[in-house]
């Protein structure tokens, strides 16, 4: 038998062709896509920067939300230590309520974890940690005044609803200050 050459081992093997069939045209496009897509989620999912617009809005209304259920604990305590004054005092526990209820509700709308714990009903005495004494009325009113100011200018940063409920609530503020406290 004769020794083979380069010419007959070429000529034992398949013809190779350089021209993609359509086949795998399409099978080798969806491996890309796949590859491609697969990275872009993966890529959204570890680029996270923090929380997102949502959330960061939630965070800024939780305190706010916490406060106004406190200052309604507090107005109710005063109440009944300061009689002369009782019935503005209830106006202002009654009007903190409605405030913690929008800003909780605010708050869960936005972002479900964030949703203040801390807004009881004001007829419940508060199972976690107590809500800051208020001795005076003098006190009370700072804490309003600085809620005031927290709604205020945080309302001018905000936009659509958010906006309007906090204009609403350093109005409301405004009002129990000057007039209830007055």
């Amino acid at each position: 038998m004769a020794p083979r050459t380069t010419s007959d081992v070429t000529s034992l093997s398949p013809p190779v062709s350089s021209a993609l069939t359509r086949r795998q045209a399409l099978v080798r496009g969806a491996a890309v896509l796949g590859v491609v897509g697969t990275g872009a989620v993966f890529a959204g999912c570890s680029t996270s920067s923090g929380p997102d617009a949502a959330t960061r809005t939630a965070q800024q209304l939780a305190p706010l939300a916490r406060a106004a259920g406190e200052d309604a604990v507090a107005a109710r305590a005063l109440a009944v230590q300061t009689p002369d004054r009782a019935a503005a005092l209830r106006v202002i526990a009654d009007e903190r309520d409605v405030h913690a209820r929008s800003l909780t509700d605010e708050v869960s709308r936005l972002s479900a974890d964030l949703v203040p714990s801390a807004s009881p009903p004001s007829s419940v005495t508060p199972s976690g940690p107590a809500a800051p004494v208020v001795a005076t009325v003098d006190a009370l009113r700072g804490r309003l005044s600085g809620a005031r100011t927290a709604s205020a200018d945080l309302a001018v940063t905000s936009d659509g609803y958010r906006a309007g409920l906090l204009g609403s609530i350093a109005a409301s503020l405004t009002t129990l200050v000057e007039v209830q406290l007055g």
